[in-house]
């Protein structure tokens, strides 16, 4: 009976993170039918989107003086004037044609890239929606320093890891997004921004890296002590 019950309580569960989930998409794919488009599992704007992020780790990709084409520039600008769908998806198809002659082109350099994009991954740069400073001198400030948090959190979680990785599911709750986001985003948009959701995992993996820590430092006092 109690087998049941939580075979039970483990499908609602289930049935309950699947609705949670699909919803949106499935409103968002109504919303987009509506307005004639087709369905397609890749939004609108991937494409732009992976042409933008190129100018994000320029220094390895493109070459000196080199910009993005005005297509991408022109796809950007319906935040300020509003395009209509059948304009997006033209300006998305373009930027397509313009990466895949990147990519064939430059695939030396993408791939040669992969480790500073990897790292690009785990190094937000803002605090907020939008950094709080002003100003031109203050982002070349604070952007390089907030950046380095980022990195630094990342690798106190990732010493947790170490710490509580005999324990499978404290194991495979940090590996499995953690991975699968890297390998998806290394390969298309290396935004950090996308990495957010994953801020959780710091604070108790990077719990567990202070107390293993402090208990070291602990045993060695008491050790010491003993010795004395």
């Amino acid at each position: 009976m109690r087998d049941r019950q939580r075979s039970s309580r483990a499908w609602i569960a289930v049935a309950s993170l699947a609705v949670t989930l699909g919803a949106p998409v499935l409103a968002w794919s109504a919303r987009n039918a509506s307005l004639g488009l087709d369905f397609s599992p890749a939004p609108v704007g991937a494409s732009a989107s992976r042409v933008y992020d190129i100018q994000r780790y320029r220094d390895h990709l493109l070459d000196p003086k080199e910009r993005l084409p005005r297509v991408n520039a022109r796809y950007w600008s319906h935040w300020k004037r509003p395009l209509g769908p059948e304009e997006l998806v033209e300006l998305d198809r373009k930027n397509g044609e313009w990466l895949d002659r990147f990519l064939e082109e430059r695939s030396d350099r993408v791939l040669a890239a992969a480790p500073h994009r990897l790292l690009g991954l785990f190094s937000s740069f803002r605090i907020s929606i939008w950094p709080p400073w002003d100003g031109a001198r203050c982002d070349r400030v604070m952007w390089p320093i907030v950046k380095w948090i980022s990195r630094a959190l990342w690798l106190l979680s990732l010493a947790g890891l170490a710490l509580t990785a005999r324990r499978r599911f404290a194991l495979w709750i940090w590996v499995v997004p953690v991975a699968t986001l890297s390998a998806v985003h290394v390969l298309t948009v290396c935004n950090p921004r996308y990495m957010i959701p994953l801020m959780p995992l710091l604070f108790p993996y990077g719990g567990a890296a202070i107390m293993g820590v402090w208990g070291s430092v602990r045993r060695a006092a008491r050790r010491f002590a003993q010795s004395t």
